[in-house]
């Protein structure tokens, strides 16, 4: 029963449209998931939690040792691990 309730879900749903198609006023989201998709992408996520990551921070872990004399690499608390995304 709000306009300005509905207008933010709205915008949230289309990535944060505002009032044009263009007009990005906030972070929205893409969850456009169905069933189909969520069945491949499940053993996807185990096959990367269990092969992928550990590979990756390992490599990450060898850059960190051969280029820290040479530049500022990126700081990943002890405990915790990084997908290295971006």
């Amino acid at each position: 029963d709000s306009d300005e309730y509905y207008e933010l879900l709205t915008s949230l749903r289309v990535h944060g449209k505002g009032t044009f198609k263009y007009d990005n006023v906030r972070v929205g989201m893409n969850s456009r998931l169905d069933t189909l998709q969520a069945g491949i992408l499940l053993p996807k996520l185990k096959a990367f939690k269990d092969h992928e990551m550990e590979k990756r921070n390992l490599f990450a872990k060898q850059y960190t040792m051969l280029l820290k004399e040479h530049v500022i690499t990126p700081y990943v608390p002890e405990g915790m691990e990084s997908s290295w995304a971006q």
